[in-house]
């Protein structure tokens, strides 16, 4: 019950969502399938490591060619959930609003 509010909380969010992370595109992909999350993305708002080569998170680089392909023009138009530190402090340093 828990797990089927939040996916339909999530697919009634206004906000454009993206899963951007530091591991390969293949595992991230078959990670969000198992979970039931993959159709929130598809395949045009998820990013892995394999897309932001030779950069990764929390580098300034990765995030500017992720936001670039989706069409955002700031950080201060981006919420990034995260679960590392680092990447939350970077992403805040950035004008992202960050939850962690």
């Amino acid at each position: 019950p828990k797990k089927q509010q939040l996916l339909q909380d999530l697919q009634d969010c206004p906000l454009r969502l993206v899963a951007f992370s530091n591991g390969p595109r293949k595992y991230v992909k078959r990670t969000l399938v198992t979970l039931g999350l993959f159709s929130l993305f598809g395949e045009d708002r998820l990013f892995a490591v394999d897309d932001v080569l030779p950069h990764c998170k929390p580098e300034k680089e990765a995030f500017d060619v992720v936001l670039k392909k989706i069409g955002v023009d700031s950080y201060e138009e981006c919420v990034m959930v995260e679960d590392s530190m680092k990447n939350v402090k970077q992403a805040k340093a950035l004008g992202m609003k960050t939850v962690l």
